[in-house]
């Protein structure tokens, strides 16, 4: 029998999965009409990427929303989970030029706006989450550790972008910031809680990867002006 602290994380990775699908959805749908904006092979790619991966989180939410019972993961492969989920916060940042985890943090945070504020503090946040629930895991208390990144995952979507782009455009225009930057590390952590509770820890050690190194990617093809 499940233990309410199982229940409410298994209820906050639903819904931090949930709305990280709807999110991802509506930003493949808001640049389709914005296709000349990028090179010619980039929307489609985009787009196909996207709903892949709202697929597969799809699955991912059904499973974690089961009564299923799967022998928990093994510590080899929680360790290498946990360090994905590491890697993947300075992934993320790579848009913004790996700020906050750059030199000129301290000159870039007195130029900066609120928004932006909100942004480096939510990298920190994810950033200390995956350190502590990595020494939780280590402790053997695994539950705890998958609450921590199911909250985490819940704050990550405060608004905390105010670039002008066609991802945030819409955001803009409605909030005055986008949530969407830290999509990626919701899904990820989603995907490691999954793999922490024993299911399909293969796949979802694969999926927290590829989501960390394509956020990467995106992040160095928008530094470069490759994508946009």
């Amino acid at each position: 029998m499940k233990s309410s602290r199982a229940i409410e994380t298994q209820l906050a990775l639903v819904a931090a999965l949930g709305a990280a699908i709807v999110l991802a959805v509506k930003c493949a749908l808001d640049l389709l009409p914005r296709r000349a904006d990028f090179p010619s092979w980039f929307v489609p790619l985009f787009v196909v990427g996207i709903l892949t991966l709202a697929f597969l989180a799809t699955a991912t939410t059904i499973a974690l929303a089961s009564r299923a019972e799967p022998a928990p993961l093994d510590a080899a492969r929680s360790r290498s989970i946990w360090l994905g989920l590491l890697v993947g916060v300075p992934c993320t940042t790579s848009v913004h030029g790996f700020l906050p985890f750059h030199p000129a943090l301290a000159s870039e945070w007195s130029a900066a706006g609120l928004v932006m504020h909100v942004n480096y503090v939510l990298a920190f946040v994810a950033l200390g989450a995956v350190l502590a629930g990595a020494v939780l895991d280590q402790q053997g208390k695994r539950e705890l550790a998958r609450s921590v990144l199911a909250v985490t995952a819940l704050v990550l979507f405060v608004p905390n972008d105010d670039c002008a782009n066609p991802f945030n455009d819409s955001w803009l225009a409605w909030l005055g910031a986008s949530p969407l930057m830290y999509l990626p590390n919701v899904f990820a952590f989603g995907f490691a809680a999954a793999a922490l509770r024993g299911f399909s820890p293969g796949r979802h050690l694969i999926l927290v990867w590829l989501v960390a190194l394509t956020s990467l990617a995106l992040g160095l093809g928008h530094r470069t002006r490759v994508i946009w």
